[in-house]
């Protein structure tokens, strides 16, 4: 679990900016873990492994509640920093707060800002394509399923790749003919 740890400084807005350093810095590592186990996830499932699978949704679980808690420690950070400057909670974004933070610090969190909105990007477009590929395979099985049992699946696609109630050459999507 990461911690971050409030660092003495001289004003109010030196603690915001020391405070939002450090929460920077956590949010960017828990981002980083997130990240290595959805590229690691989405090699599992393309290997359709199963057991390892579950192993990697298990390793999930601790990162994903420090970032939950993370996500709370930030709110808390904006709502402290809109009563120092005076600013409606709304308002206050990672640019606001920077052009009223000391300079010393403003490039540093800019550039950690920065770095995680890229890590957060990178993890959604990953996580998409994970839950594409889930979704591709739990389908195909569901057409396998009914292909062996002979009863159709309601609201799976059919052999064809045509979507229920679908009809002519519209809505293929793979050709499974034999």
């Amino acid at each position: 679990m990461i911690h971050t740890a409030p660092t003495r400084a001289a004003t109010p807005a030196d603690a915001i900016a020391a405070q939002l350093r450090d929460h920077l810095d956590a949010e960017i590592t828990v981002h980083r873990q997130l990240l290595a186990l959805a590229e690691e996830k989405q090699r599992t499932v393309v290997g359709a492994d199963g057991a390892a699978l579950q192993t990697l949704l298990d390793r999930e679980r601790a990162p994903l509640a420090e970032s939950v808690r993370c996500r709370q420690v930030r709110e808390r950070i904006l709502r402290t920093a809109a009563s120092v400057w005076n600013l409606p909670p709304a308002q206050v974004t990672l640019s606001r707060l920077a052009e009223r933070l000391p300079e010393v610090l403003r490039g540093e969190i800019l550039r950690r800002g920065h770095d995680l909105r890229q890590l957060a990007e990178r993890l959604r477009a990953v996580n998409d394509r994970n839950q594409v590929l889930i979704r591709h395979g739990l389908s195909l099985v569901r057409d396998l399923v009914a292909t062996v049992t002979g009863a159709p699946t309601p609201g799976a696609y059919d052999r064809r790749g045509l979507a229920p109630g679908g009809g002519g050459a519209s809505g293929v999507m793979l050709d499974l003919r034999t």
